[in-house]
């Protein structure tokens, strides 16, 4: 069996007593006729594939590995390396929420409907991965506009700041 799934068709998982919504199948269960076919998304492939679909094309995403669903990804996470937070910063909150919104309104995505119409049972299964060397740079660039500078001259503090925290060395 082909570790490869296409990422555009609809499968649930059982596991336990919950259905966990899967979005890939395996490569036997795609359809007869793409327009585009994208080998690997990484960043690039995804947006490709993402503006392609919106166009109206019918777009087969290839990829190896697995897909993981809910309650999988933070076992599987290089925790030396980031943070796993729960979303729960109300702006950051609304901003998921448009993203989804206009993602739903560019796709039609059923996926995305069904998160909308259960988003208060949804928004605590998101969880907010943030590299900890970038929280450090933020936590900085608060910092110095806290103290009174502002535009290049936070963003340099707070460089030099981060540049001379000993915890990035160990990814603290």
């Amino acid at each position: 069996m082909s570790s490869h799934a296409v990422v555009q068709c609809e499968v649930i998982l059982l596991r336990g007593n919950s259905c966990m919504p899967r979005l890939a199948r395996s490569l036997e269960h795609a359809q007869p006729h793409y327009d585009v076919i994208v080998v690997g998304s990484g960043y690039g492939g995804g947006v490709a594939a993402s503006r392609l679909a919106r166009a109206g094309k019918r777009v087969a995403v290839l990829e190896r590995g697995r897909e993981f669903v809910t309650g999988e990804f933070p076992g599987r996470c290089n925790t030396a390396m980031v943070t796993l937070d729960k979303l729960d910063d109300p702006q950051e909150i609304a901003e998921v929420r448009a993203m989804i919104e206009r993602h739903v309104r560019y796709t039609g995505s059923d996926r995305g409907r069904y998160i909308l119409q259960l988003w208060e049972d949804m928004v605590p299964k998101f969880v907010k991965v943030m590299p900890k060397d970038y929280k450090r740079v933020l936590t900085a660039l608060k910092k110095a506009n806290d103290s009174g500078l502002s535009g290049d001259d936070a963003i340099t503090a707070a460089f030099e700041e981060n540049a001379r925290d000993v915890a990035r060395i160990g990814g603290g």
